[in-house]
């Protein structure tokens, strides 16, 4: 009966520690955790992944847990083109998810694009998205 206290203790803590250090209020979103190399800091990188928006007003976001500082913005998957504003300097020691787009309409298709701040080399990131902040 101890071991299971302790137990339910500790995965209660671990779930608040996470929500704290991913940021709160994101229940609903989809999330995906990743790492990324960044090769210049001058150019972007577009990641792979596609982000499918399912709601109106939806948003994305993204944190790191490790690595290297980054700056990101959005593109659009369709038009290469058409990007967000960019979110400079994303770190690890950020207590949240920084927004990177908010409001998108239903079945907006987005990748994510970064580089380096001030330096290169790798990071960890979760991103979320299919969600609204509000």
């Amino acid at each position: 009966m101890y071991k299971r206290a302790i137990t339910l203790t500790t995965a209660t803590v671990t779930a608040v520690a996470a929500s704290l250090v991913f940021g709160g209020g994101t229940a609903f979103a989809n999330s995906s955790v990743g790492t990324g190399t960044t090769n210049s800091i001058w150019n972007f990188f577009t990641g792979a992944t596609s982000y499918y928006q399912n709601h109106s007003g939806d948003d994305i976001a993204m944190g790191l847990s490790a690595g290297v500082p980054v700056d990101s913005r959005w593109q659009k998957c369709s038009d290469a083109n058409v990007v967000g504003q960019i979110q400079y300097n994303i770190m690890k020691e950020d207590l949240y998810h920084r927004m990177i787009g908010t409001n998108f309409a239903p079945g907006t298709c987005l990748k994510l694009q970064y580089r380096g701040f001030k330096a290169t080399g790798s990071f960890t990131r979760e991103t979320l998205w299919n969600y609204n902040m509000e």
